[in-house]
């Protein structure tokens, strides 16, 4: 039997990078029809109006021919983007925006908040929605534009997420993955791999970047290395 494959299997390690949360991908968290009735506040994760703690934007009445998108005094921000396509918004896009507080103008003094305007919101909650208006409704004070009805996507920013590096091509963090490792990576930790014999191992740990501690990764090309007529036999020191 060849000494190089008796061994039935080794033990090498392979390379875990944790990389901070820029790597992620965003979420969707809530979309949907809503409602937003003249005076009130509304939410964009619950989809609802009224006066909440993470209410999102007020719908501003000013008097009978005047409204407005603008604060409900807590910490969001919006951007009128006019009337763009609202499913081509990605959620690039979404965290990339100039975000404000100015108010938004509504109809019919200024056409961004007209019907198919679209809008975004930095949330209270640290989430990014986009919204396109569908329609107006008089509501209960029998006005025009008192109601807005709009459709709503909003996305929670990308978390960290743990890539394996050295296991194989293409994955992330080797040659023909998405990520590797670069000033973003704040930790690692060593995982198992099981190699079928010594000497594929030491082949693993030459040609795929593969660690392990120093006196294993020895014993294991020793080992190999005394079966000359096996695969290993011509590794140099």
């Amino acid at each position: 039997m060849n000494r190089c494959t008796r061994f039935g299997a080794t033990l090498a390690l392979s390379t875990t990078t944790l990389f901070a949360p820029a790597a992620g991908h965003a979420a969707l968290i809530s979309s949907g029809s809503a409602e937003v009735r003249g005076t009130f506040l509304f939410d964009f994760e619950a989809g609802t109006d009224g006066v909440t703690p993470t209410s999102d934007i007020w719908w501003e009445q000013v008097d009978a021919t005047t409204r407005q998108l603008t604060s409900t005094g807590n910490p969001s921000a919006w951007i009128a983007l006019g009337a763009v396509p609202f499913a081509s918004i990605s959620e690039s896009d979404l965290m990339g925006y100039a975000y404000g507080n100015t108010p938004i103008p509504g109809p019919p003094a200024s056409n961004l908040l007209d019907v198919n305007g679209v809008f975004a919101v930095r949330t209270v909650e640290g989430n990014y929605a986009k919204a396109v208006i569908t329609d107006y409704d008089p509501g209960v004070a029998g006005r025009a534009f008192y109601d807005m009805l709009l459709l709503r996507a909003v996305q929670r920013p990308g978390r960290a997420r743990a890539h394996q590096l050295g296991a194989g091509g293409g994955g992330p963090g080797v040659a023909g993955g998405h990520l590797a490792p670069a000033a973003n990576a704040i930790t690692a930790r060593p995982t198992l791999a099981v190699w079928p014999t010594p000497c594929q191992a030491v082949l693993a740990s030459g040609s795929r970047g593969l660690t392990a501690p120093a006196s294993n990764w020895r014993a294991a090309k020793a080992q190999a290395k005394r079966d000359a007529s096996g695969p290993c036999g011509s590794l140099n020191d």
